[in-house]
């Protein structure tokens, strides 16, 4: 399947947040504005933001990076 620029420039900003919340509320319990990964409290999603924080590692990346590497897309 090809995928053009123009569509993974689309799902890079796409809002994380409300995503995640409406396709795996499970997965993550609410902290204020924030929602956080249930099996690693240390990565946190903003409200209203296309990207993630680790914390305790300092990473940090985009919408694609997050659904590939912590939710196995």
């Amino acid at each position: 399947m090809y995928v053009n620029k123009e569509a993974i420039q689309q799902a890079r900003n796409a809002d994380l947040h409300a995503f995640l919340l409406a396709n795996h509320a499970d997965l993550f319990e609410k902290d204020g504005r924030s929602i956080r990964l249930a099996t690693n409290r240390s990565i946190s999603i903003k409200e209203g933001f296309h990207a993630y924080r680790d914390f305790s590692t300092g990473e940090y990346g985009n919408s694609i990076t997050f659904l590939m590497e912590h939710l196995g897309f």
